[in-house]
C-alpha cells in the first residue's frame, strides 16, 4: 500500500524587494499628496478669513444704519463731548481711557457680529496660557482691555474709523468716524485688514515667545513699530473694502512696511503708489 505524504501548503508572499518597492510607491504618493492637501487647507483658511471679513462688513453697515451713516469708530467714550485733557478719562501717560472699541461695539452692541469673526484661521494660536484673546472677551464688559483689542483684523484708524489722523489737534483727534457716503472710491477704501504685532508672531524675526497677543484691533496708514498689515495668506493680506466686499491684496513681504499698500498721505499721481487708506480727501 502506498503511503500518502502530507506536504505543507505553500502560500505566495512578498519578497523583501517587493515590499521595499511598495513602501517607496506609498512614500512617493504621500509626498505628492501632502503639498496638495496643504494648499487645499490654506485655500479653505483664506476663504474662511474672507467670509469673516465680509460678515464684519455687514455688521459695520448695520451700525451705520443706526448711526446716521457713520461707520463704526475705532474707539468711543460713553458720553459726548470728548473729555478735556487732564480729566479722569485720560491716563497718566496722556492716553485716553475709552469704554468701547469697534470690536465690542459690533458684538455687544447687537449688530450681528460674534467674537469668532475676529479670528483669522491662518493666524497661529495665541499662547495657551493666556486669556488675552477676543474669543474670551467679556460680553458684560465691552471696554475690557486687552481682550477686545486682540483682534486678528484691524480697522483703518486714519480715514475710516476716525476722520483725522492722531497727529491732529486734541480737539479734532476723536471726531466721529466717516460716513459711508464720505468715501470717494468705496471699492478702493481700506476698511479692515489682516493685522499683527511682530513680536507676537512666531514667523517674525522680532518674535518674543513671552508675547501673549497676536493681532491688533487698529492700524494707522503710516509707519509704526511692530504693528502692521500681515500678509499671511500666501504673500497676500485680506482686506475688507469700503463697499463691503473682501479680497486679497498682494504684498511683497509678510512683514513689509505699510507703504506696500500706500501710506495715508501718499499721492498716487506723484509717486505712483496706491493709497487705500484714504479716499475721503482728495
Amino acid at each position: 500500500m502506498q503511503r500518502k505524504i502530507n506536504r505543507p501548503i505553500q502560500t505566495a508572499g512578498f519578497t523583501l524587494i517587493e515590499l521595499l518597492v511598495v513602501i517607496s510607491i506609498i512614500a512617493l504618493l504621500v509626498g505628492i499628496l501632502l503639498p496638495a492637501l496643504g494648499a487645499a487647507r490654506r485655500t479653505a483658511q483664506n476663504v474662511q478669513c474672507l467670509s469673516n471679513q465680509r460678515q464684519v462688513g455687514i455688521a459695520i453697515a448695520a451700525y451705520a444704519t443706526d448711526n446716521n451713516d457713520h461707520v463704526t469708530p475705532w474707539r468711543a467714550f460713553t458720553e459726548a463731548p470728548i473729555p478735556p485733557k487732564g480729566s479722569s478719562a485720560w491716563g497718566a501717560t496722556g492716553s485716553f481711557i475709552g469704554d468701547w472699541v469697534w470690536t465690542s461695539m459690533l458684538v455687544v452692541g447687537g449688530y450681528g457680529a460674534e467674537r469668532d469673526m475676529f479670528k483669522c484661521p491662518s493666524f497661529p494660536e495665541p499662547n495657551q496660557n493666556s486669556a488675552i484673546s477676543i474669543r474670551e472677551a467679556d460680553l458684560d464688559d465691552p471696554g475690557q482691555a486687552p481682550n477686545w483689542f486682540n483682534s486678528d483684523y484691524a480697522i483703518n484708524g486714519s480715514f475710516y474709523a476716525a476722520k483725522r489722523d492722531l497727529n491732529a489737534s486734541i480737539n479734532d483727534r476723536f471726531e466721529f468716524s466717516i460716513r459711508q457716503s464720505d468715501m470717494l472710491r468705496p471699492t478702493e477704501q481700506l476698511a479692515v485688514v489682516d493685522s499683527f504685532i511682530a513680536s507676537f508672531d512666531p514667523k517674525s524675526p522680532a518674535y518674543n515667545p513671552a508675547g501673549l497677543q497676536r493681532g491688533l484691533y487698529i492700524l494707522f496708514g503710516r509707519e509704526t513699530t511692530g504693528e502692521n498689515v500681515h500678509a499671511r495668506h500666501s504673500d497676500s493680506a485680506n482686506i475688507l473694502w469700503g463697499d463691503g466686499h473682501a479680497s486679497p491684496f498682494a504684498i511683497a513681504d509678510m512683514f513689509a512696511p505699510l507703504d506696500d499698500i500706500g501710506l495715508w498721505n501718499t499721492d498716487p499721481a506723484i509717486d505712483f503708489k496706491p493709497n487705500v487708506w484714504n479716499t475721503v480727501e482728495k
